[in-house]
């Protein structure tokens, strides 16, 4: 049941997408994987509804998030395996040779979402998928006050298969990175930047972002989980 005065949304997934092969060892989706993908029954629902979707791609040492998008209108068949959404998939897996990519869906359970929340929401995971990931395919940034949560994420109680799977990706299960429906600021933020820190609700939690932003931090490249294709098998 959702908390008074709050308007629940809850995740679905993840969603295994199955990619072609590509020309030099990585992977892409094709017109035909997007028909296949939403074949599935489980999506049968989840295709016709409104909210925010995330793909990620899943290897070995865990699942990292690549890109967070919404649809206010749209359904999730129309909107989340898009063309234009592809293509920025494809960037990701172009020279991954290994990784299953899939996508998460946040959905409400009112069939009638507010747009204003699903927009707040966005920007929130947004904040904390660019806080594991710097490289996240986004040109967005920053969450503001709400009324809304996301049933499992960043409270209390136990958590369902697709919750607990969302939450190991997202790494809110290594420390909390903020809580939705949380108060939080609203910050601009370019493609590929790192947002200015994941925002914590609470004194204590904010004292926490504060020591791990002050730690040291290496000058190197953010190491990605995803191995890439050996260049054997690069044709």
């Amino acid at each position: 049941m959702a908390e008074k005065g709050k308007k629940e949304f809850h995740v679905e997934g993840p969603f295994d997408i199955e990619p072609a092969k590509g020309k030099k060892g990585g992977k892409i989706i094709t017109g035909d994987d997007e028909k296949n993908f939403w074949k599935n029954e489980g999506l049968k629902e989840i295709s016709e509804k409104r909210g925010c979707y995330v793909f990620c791609v899943k290897a070995s040492k865990g699942s990292v998030p690549w890109y967070v998008g919404l649809t206010k209108k749209k359904t999730m068949k129309d909107e989340a395996l898009a063309p234009t959404k592809i293509n920025k998939y494809n960037e990701v897996l172009a020279d991954k040779a290994r990784g299953t990519p899939q996508l998460f869906f946040i959905v409400a359970d009112n069939p009638k979402p507010s747009k204003k929340y699903i927009g707040e929401i966005e920007h929130y995971l947004i904040d904390i998928a660019r806080a594991k990931n710097p490289n996240l395919k986004v040109d967005k940034g920053g969450t503001q006050e709400s009324k809304w949560k996301i049933k499992g994420i960043g409270g209390k109680g136990k958590l369902g298969p697709a919750e607990r799977d969302f939450s190991s990706m997202m790494d809110l299960d290594k420390g909390k990175k903020g809580r939705a429906g949380s108060k939080q600021k609203v910050s601009g933020a370019s493609q590929d930047s790192v947002a200015d820190s994941p925002i914590a609700a609470s004194p204590a939690e904010k004292q926490a972002v504060a020591e791990s932003l002050s730690a040291p931090q290496s000058s190197g490249p953010v190491a990605d989980p995803i191995e890439k294709a050996p260049e054997s098998e690069k044709v």
